[in-house]
């Protein structure tokens, strides 16, 4: 099962609290939004399709295992620390959930002792989303937030797509009949209309940027398409939080397929 190191990568996060932060952030609509109300930009013509809609249901439950703690010096609360993660009765994908769980909690233990330095108090949370579980496909958004010693913090986007069958991770290839620069022209094609419809939301150099920044791996299936994720200030301001661009069935289902 393809692994990878989640506690390094969240350590990452704890020294910077920007992928891609300006000195100053300027006024902005979020991305779904435009300020200016006449004008439009239509999005790529694709037809309607709904694919999962004929996907078998996946025969598990999703629970939640939860994880709460304060830390504190004598009666000083230094953080807070919640995080939910998905349990599946699935071997493979809770023995990977149970790892992450135990990586937020050494992330945790790191950011009290920074708070404790500082003398602040921080906050640590993470969720998540089970975005479809048909196929024999489990998929899940997660977010995992930090904030200390005040401003807006940072926010991580990480998303898994598994195989219910192996466990294994997967990746968009392993979901696409054509060559990786075929469909990712294609789901790019959508990205910079979105970013068009709303060029206030996003970073000036926003197109180039999801090119550098193309989240193979930070993506979810969904019932009305495929979703990929920007962390906080990747292609837009801080205010944008994270990016979530939804690209529907229809302009990707001519390629797509089902692992196994």
């Amino acid at each position: 099962m393809k692994k990878f190191s989640l506690f390094l990568a969240l350590l990452i996060l704890v020294g910077l609290t920007a992928c891609k932060k300006k000195d100053e952030e300027p006024e902005v609509t979020p991305p779904s939004e435009t300020k200016d109300e006449g004008l439009t930009i239509s999005l790529p013509d694709y037809p309607d399709v709904e694919l999962s809609s004929e996907w078998e249901q996946n025969d598990i439950t999703v629970e939640n295992t939860v994880y709460e703690k304060t830390f504190s010096e004598g009666e000083i609360e230094r953080l807070t620390a919640s995080g939910s993660f998905p349990k599946t009765g699935t071997a493979a994908i809770d023995v990977f959930y149970e790892s992450a769980l135990e990586d937020f909690k050494r992330l945790s233990e790191t950011l009290a002792e920074e708070a404790g330095s500082i003398g602040t108090l921080g906050h640590l949370q993470a969720e998540f989303a089970d975005e479809i579980n048909a196929g024999g496909i489990f998929s899940v958004s997660r977010t995992i937030s930090q904030n200390i010693g005040g401003g807006s913090g940072g926010m991580t986007a990480i998303c898994e797509t598994f195989s219910v069958e192996t466990g294994a991770l997967l990746t968009l290839d392993d979901f696409f009949t054509v060559e990786r620069d075929v469909y990712t022209e294609r789901i790019l094609e959508y990205v910079d209309a979105l970013i068009d419809d709303s060029p206030d939301g996003f970073w000036p150099d926003a197109k180039q940027i999801a090119r550098d920044l193309f989240p193979y791996d930070t993506f979810c299936v969904t019932n009305s398409g495929i979703s990929i994720f920007f962390s906080k200030y990747n292609i837009a301001p801080g205010t944008a939080g994270v990016v979530r661009m939804n690209i529907p069935w229809g302009g990707i289902a001519e390629w797509f397929e089902l692992p196994g």
